[in-house]
């Protein structure tokens, strides 16, 4: 009974390691592709299980995620390390305590030196359907799917932008998935940040629309694998 109980409780954590994994490729290449430029340095942030899995894999993962963003040679889990050390980026790892909510998080902070502001900080979780989400961008709550083609505004809350944002999508004959909206306070213009999903192929040339939009202060167009590509990758990162 033991021995089976010990590989039960083995193929758990191998298991929970492949999902968390995916989770921290995929903050990493959100953040990477949210900040858009050179970064020298980038910070996680585990709680929870992730903590308690052992942080050195799900590092590299993350620098995986960061580097397969803005090298055109492609890195791993084995090498994304020593790759990120040979192009001077600077990593710090901190652990904390299991917070109420989401007690399973990572978080990544990127910026472009270590003691500078951060130009982005996401954090996310594995839920009960296995599949990455974010939960917070730049401490602005929002709970979004971390697969597929998105949208990342960034706007001033007032009335209508939403409605701007569809009508532009719509006339391209861009579908929303989803959206995802969050807003640092209940006050009229203060900062808000939407994520939107979207369906197909999308090119980048939506963006010159949004942008046009008065009171969208930043856009970006992130692609991420899709969902139904995750149990491959998840059993590929153990083969």
């Amino acid at each position: 009974m033991r021995g089976t109980e010990g590989a039960e409780k083995r193929l758990e954590v191998r298991g929970n390691l492949g999902k968390d994994l995916l989770l921290a490729e995929r903050l990493g290449s959100l953040a990477a592709q949210v900040a858009a430029g050179r970064l020298g340095f980038v910070r996680i942030s585990y709680a929870g299980e992730p903590a308690e899995l052992g942080t050195s894999v799900l590092r590299n993962a993350v620098l995986a995620g960061v580097l397969n963003t803005v090298l055109d040679e492609k890195v791993n889990l084995v090498n994304a390390g020593a790759v990120a050390s040979s192009r001077g980026l600077r990593v710090e790892e901190l652990t904390r305590r299991r917070e109420h909510g989401f007690p399973d998080t990572i978080e990544v902070a990127a910026s472009p030196l270590a003691g500078e502001p951060p130009r982005v900080s996401v954090e996310g979780t594995v839920l009960h359907d296995a599949f990455p989400r974010v939960l917070r961008m730049d401490g602005i709550e929002l709970e979004s799917p971390l697969d597929g083609t998105m949208l990342l505004l960034r706007n001033r809350d007032v009335p209508g932008v939403i409605g701007q944002v569809g009508t532009v999508l719509g006339s391209l004959g861009v579908n929303i998935a989803t959206f995802a909206l969050g807003r640092r306070e209940v006050n009229r213009a203060a900062e808000a940040i939407a994520l939107i999903r979207l369906d197909g192929e999308v090119p980048d040339s939506i963006l010159i629309p949004l942008r046009g939009i008065a009171a969208v202060t930043e856009v970006h167009l992130i692609r991420l694998p899709g969902a139904a590509s995750e149990d491959a990758r998840a059993s590929a990162h153990f083969s």
